[in-house]
């Protein structure tokens, strides 16, 4: 439960979790932060790629 409470987008993007799974929780989405709401603390960077 690492992550309960918090945003996990950028852990389950950096499994490598397949279109179909990211699009199994489109149905969980409630609604998104503000832009100037959004905090992120991510301790030495992250690399994400092949989106």
């Amino acid at each position: 439960l690492e992550y309960a409470g918090r945003d996990a987008t950028l852990a389950f993007i950096g499994t490598g979790h397949s279109s179909m799974a990211r699009q199994s929780l489109e149905r969980y989405l409630i609604g998104e932060l503000p832009t100037e709401e959004r905090i992120f603390r991510v301790p030495n960077g992250v690399k994400l790629t092949g989106f």
